[in-house]
């Protein structure tokens, strides 16, 4: 598990995994287009353990497909990065930052959890199809990273960049 991410790193998010696991063709489109790019998509550590517990306390279809996720990381050429301890506490307040300012719903936690841990990571982009992450607007969600002298994160659909050309 690298410390760092490469430059080209792309962060995901928990459901971008389901669709893979679930085999929907543009999260594979979007995968393989980026990977054949030079880029390397790869997890923050809250999507992971979102996809663990997933895998244990989910309804059965849900688990089945968290599980699939994990296991098939490695084979799906993804990657994990790990944060210092000290993070945590980063996270958890920015988290609480975007509920505060309205841009995040506080039960959608974990989102802004992933977020910030993808700006401690400083990987510029986060894939998701998490409609709470893709409708934050460009220009609060930037402010609220600089107030918490965190990196720019931009929040990018799967759907949306498996139609792009990688590198193009």
């Amino acid at each position: 598990m690298p410390a760092q991410p490469p430059r080209r790193a792309l962060a995901l998010d928990t459901n971008v995994l389901m669709d893979l696991a679930r085999g929907e063709a543009f999260a594979h489109d979007f995968k393989e287009g980026f990977q054949q790019a030079g880029y390397l998509p790869g997890c923050p550590p809250a999507t992971l353990i979102e996809l663990a517990l997933l895998a244990r306390l989910a309804e059965p279809d849900t688990a089945g497909q968290a599980e699939q996720a994990l296991r098939r990381m490695r084979q799906w050429g993804l990657e994990s990065w790990s944060l210092p301890p000290v993070s945590g506490p980063i996270a958890a307040a920015f988290q609480q930052r975007l509920a505060r300012l309205g841009l995040l719903p506080f039960e959608e936690r974990t989102d802004g959890i992933i977020l910030a841990q993808t700006a401690l990571l400083g990987i510029p982009v986060l894939v998701t199809s998490d409609h709470h992450l893709l409708d934050i607007p460009e220009d609060d969600l930037r402010r609220a990273l600089q107030d918490a002298d965190l990196p720019e994160v931009t929040v990018l659909s799967p759907r949306r960049l498996a139609r792009l050309q990688p590198g193009g």
